[in-house]
């Protein structure tokens, strides 16, 4: 089933490189088409090999090995967490930039200074 899987991917890899070389021909833009083909090739990389498989049954064998992938596991969501709260804090900060420039009025005979500082009160950084 997996193998079905990574077949299909790399059938769909060949066929938006061959595409991609249409537009290459054609002087069009290739960037979608290279976004395609990034996220792709990444979710063929992520997806687990029979040869994962029998090194992991294998591995599950010697200890030191297993405390190793757990570690690596652990390591790897510590990532994906740290990665997730970066993003987090970005949004709250566009956010807060948002509503607290709106909270404030420039006034009718504003000047560009006054709104510059202004904008410098506000700034979260």
């Amino acid at each position: 089933e997996k193998s079905e899987v990574v077949d299909m991917l790399e059938n769909n890899i060949q066929q938006y490189e061959n595409l991609r070389k249409d537009l290459i021909k054609k002087g069009e833009d290739t960037s979608l088409v290279d976004q395609l083909l990034k996220t792709l090739k990444d979710q063929r990389d992520r997806m687990p090999t029979e040869t994962d498989e029998i090194e992991e049954r294998q591995q599950e064998e010697d200890p030191e090995k297993v405390a190793e992938r757990e570690r690596r596991r652990k390591r790897q969501e510590a990532q994906k967490e740290d990665e997730l709260d970066r993003k987090r804090t970005e949004g709250l900060k566009e956010i807060f930039i948002f509503y607290s420039r709106q909270h404030t009025q420039a006034g009718k005979a504003a000047t560009f200074d006054d709104i510059s500082a202004n904008l410098n009160k506000l700034s979260m950084g």
